[in-house]
């Protein structure tokens, strides 16, 4: 029965470290994690702590995710309405990247998506204030 639990710990422990290493995170943020949960390091973890920890650095993928999608939608509709005909996906994301100020797309932040959708948002009501005064 033991060896059942260490080795579910130690798939805990590797799919943690490996979740760390995807998001890039230094030794010093994965050790704030850590120290969240009151340990000093990973061993001192249990099983469902480090699979807890796993999870909530899965969720800020989710997270970025849903604001990527919001933040394309909302400038291909931007687009559509100035009249641009074939957009890809690639010239939205380099309207996002430029709108962030950011080189590179994957380098955006949960906040820099949020803040270039609510940018395009506005635009976008203030076009239907514009056309409803007209009207």
């Amino acid at each position: 029965m033991g060896d059942i639990k260490e080795d579910a710990r130690k798939s805990a422990m590797r799919a943690f470290f490996a979740a760390c290493n995807e998001h890039k995170l230094s030794e010093d943020a994965r050790h704030a994690i850590v120290e969240g949960f009151g340990h000093e390091s990973t061993a001192e973890m249990t099983t469902e702590e480090l699979i807890q920890a796993t999870q909530s650095l899965c969720c800020r993928d989710d997270e970025r995710n849903k604001w990527v999608k919001r933040c394309m939608a909302v400038i291909y509709e931007y687009c559509e309405r100035k009249g641009y005909k074939n957009v890809g996906s690639d010239y939205v994301k380099s309207i996002i990247t430029t709108s962030a100020r950011v080189c590179n797309f994957n380098k955006l932040t949960t906040n820099d998506l949020k803040r270039v959708y609510n940018c395009f948002k506005k635009k976008e009501n203030d076009k239907e204030k514009c056309d409803k005064s007209v009207v």
